[in-house]
């Protein structure tokens, strides 16, 4: 799924998260940087949760197993950080489901809709 839409998610399960941590550590997950790159080298196979397959998204090679994406979270954003990551980790695995069954763009479309609503009557 999009960053929005991580973003959005993310805001509905976690709505006391400052929104500019939750879109640090969003963006940290899936742009990686030297450190990310090393950690998620040193923690390899710790944690993985199915979603760093070969073929789902190149993106995912780093960064997206439960021990690199937890360090991550907390580097850039504290025990709230962690909370973000774990939930970055979850919406991933929903994308990869929804994927299979064929909605995933259909979901996506619907909440960014409804964000979109939500923004205008502010």
């Amino acid at each position: 799924m999009r960053r929005k839409t991580h973003n959005l998610i993310t805001r509905m399960l976690l709505p006391d998260v400052n929104h500019k941590t939750i879109t640090k550590v969003n963006k940290a997950i899936d742009n990686p940087d030297v450190f990310s790159i090393l950690i998620s080298s040193l923690t390899q196979g710790l944690g993985d949760i199915g979603i760093n397959k070969k073929g789902i998204a190149l993106h995912r090679k780093v960064n997206h197993d439960l021990a690199s994406a937890l360090i991550t979270g907390y580097v850039n954003g504290g025990i709230d950080g962690a909370k973000v990551a774990l939930t970055h980790l979850a919406t991933d695995l929903l994308s990869d489901h929804l994927v299979k069954i064929g909605v995933r763009d259909i979901v996506e479309a619907i909440l960014n809709v409804k964000i979109n609503d939500n923004d205008k009557s502010r």
